[in-house]
């Protein structure tokens, strides 16, 4: 048993169309895209392994940056690049590609992950296409395999607004997950520390994972007290040197898959909901996957909406048919929110989302009395100076100064 966090400060938008444990189908999506602007810190115009016209494989490699060579992104499906999307002064934004209507892997075998060492353990990651799914923090960058981290975490649920039910999407993907862990547990001399809340208790089959560290959060357990950095900050802090990595518990399942299957397998569920969504559900595609089909699957209740791949605070902008971020298991849609306000917050309107009593709906919350909240895409005022209001320390379980980092990262110091 590991550390036990108790977290009471935080902060939950609830908002109405959380999708429930129910898989859809949906026609295939044709097209899937691998996008460079989803990696902090990969040059603008990574080095091209393929063109236009490219047969490709699933697993197999279409760029890697220049900087770390040994990285290589691959393809998510089979089929035909159709199309290397470039913006201003040519920097590549995304690789298209048509999928085959069967898919075809690279078969880089199954090995046991007990019987190999480290290095071999990085070769076979680097070379299969799942090392981008490591992330290095600080500056949430793709992890160097020349470097050790003194620890990994893995965070067990997501806090943000319209995400997906992680213990959902582990269900039946628990050996793909241990795996993962095993192999995960031989990169760091440190621990893999594995994070959950008590108010959304794991399976049996994950709380029996091995060769972890479980931490249990407990607490109002209110966004963002499932966020990684938290979880990092009061388990094993970065100090100045210190290198730390981090996964989704999701991508753990696809590296466990590579040593269990020998094969780059994105296969995942992503959920599609938030307040304009008829029907929420999940939906079984692969990494990048066009957004469209699952879109008309479930149905808008409105036309004038946005489209968000990832939680609605972190997440990217895309258009209806655009296609899923690297990391995204979630498509969150709302209403577009540029219409004029009369009398802007001033006027007694429906709930909205405050930790202040600035709106009338708020007082309710002292009553037990919860609200979904219609929220949209609206600002509700213009760019102003940023204030000292020491919001932020209300709602972040951490022993920094929140306003004063902003400025700093603001200013570039």
């Amino acid at each position: 048993m590991g550390k036990i966090l108790n977290l009471w400060s935080g902060h939950d938008i609830n908002l109405p169309g959380q999708v429930n444990r129910v898989v859809s189908k949906t026609k295939t999506p044709a097209t899937y895209e691998v996008k460079p602007t989803d990696f902090n810190g990969l040059r603008p115009i990574p080095k091209l392994e393929v063109q236009i016209g490219s047969e490709v494989k699933a697993g197999q490699c279409l760029f890697y940056d220049k900087d770390l060579p040994d990285v290589k992104f691959a393809s998510p499906v089979s089929g035909e690049v159709v199309e290397i999307i470039r913006g201003p002064k040519r920097r590549i934004e995304a690789i298209r590609i048509l999928a085959d209507s069967e898919q075809s892997f690279i078969d880089h075998g199954a090995a046991d992950v007990n019987s190999l060492n480290v290095e071999e353990i990085k070769a076979k990651m680097l070379s299969g296409g799942v090392w981008p799914l490591i992330t290095k923090r600080p500056f949430g960058v793709v992890a160097d395999p020349n470097e050790s981290p003194k620890a990994i975490f893995v965070s067990g649920y997501d806090t943000a607004p319209l995400s997906a039910d992680t213990n959902f999407l582990l269900e039946g993907n628990e050996e793909a997950f241990q795996l993962g862990i095993n192999a995960l547990n031989k990169l760091t001399p440190g621990n893999v520390n594995l994070t959950f809340l008590q108010k959304f208790e794991p399976s049996a089959k994950i709380k029996a994972i091995e060769n972890v560290d479980d931490h249990f959060v407990t607490g109002k357990c209110k966004h963002p007290a499932g966020n990684v950095g938290i979880h990092i900050h009061h388990i094993d802090p970065i100090n100045k040197g210190d290198v730390v990595w981090t996964l989704k518990a999701q991508d753990v399942v696809v590296i466990g898959r590579l040593f269990l299957e020998g094969k780059y397998n994105t296969e995942r569920l992503v959920a599609v909901q938030g307040p304009e969504v008829a029907n929420p559900a999940y939906y079984k595609v692969y990494q990048g996957a066009c957004i469209e089909s699952l879109i008309i699957a479930s149905g808008l209740k409105k036309e004038h909406v946005r489209f968000v791949s990832g939680d609605i605070l972190t997440g990217t902008r895309v258009n209806q048919n655009g296609h899923l971020g690297f990391s995204d298991y979630t498509i969150a849609v709302i209403e577009e929110g540029d219409t004029y306000e009369f009398m802007g917050w001033q006027f007694p309107t429906t709930p909205r989302p405050s930790i202040s009593r600035t709106f009338l709906s708020t007082w309710f919350n002292i009553f037990g009395i919860s609200f979904d909240y219609e929220a949209t895409t609206n600002m509700r005022g213009e760019k102003r100076a940023y204030v000292v209001s020491g919001q932020y320390e209300k709602v972040l379980p951490m022993d920094i100064y929140p306003v004063h980092l902003i400025k700093s990262i603001m200013y570039g110091d």
